[in-house]
């Protein structure tokens, strides 16, 4: 988990939304964080503490900042790891579902 957070925190600071492929912020970014989440959700013996919870919804909602910032979006909310990992097992397809909760 430290080390998908670290990685997320590098790549943010390396993505431009003026001029990088928004896709990016779905694969490298938002993907990763969710399917993290929903491993350790499955784990039966296996929980988040409220640090790494904090640490994931950080990078989750740094990703959807620089990924609504690519569609010239403003992005003013803050959403749950859980939140967007129901609303994807719902929709199922990720860029749809983060298009449907950023209102893009």
């Amino acid at each position: 988990m430290a080390r998908l957070v670290e990685q997320s925190r590098r790549e943010c600071a390396a993505f431009d939304p003026a001029t990088d492929d928004p896709q990016r912020c779905l694969t490298r970014g938002i993907q990763p964080i969710v399917a993290l989440y929903v491993e350790v959700r499955q784990a039966d013996d296996d929980m988040l503490s409220p640090v790494e919870q904090s640490l994931l919804e950080r990078a989750l909602n740094d990703w959807l900042s620089l990924y609504a910032a690519s569609h010239d979006a403003a992005f003013h909310a803050h959403f749950t790891v859980h939140e967007l990992a129901v609303a994807y097992a719902a929709h199922g397809e990720l860029r749809a579902t983060v298009d449907d909760l950023l209102g893009l």
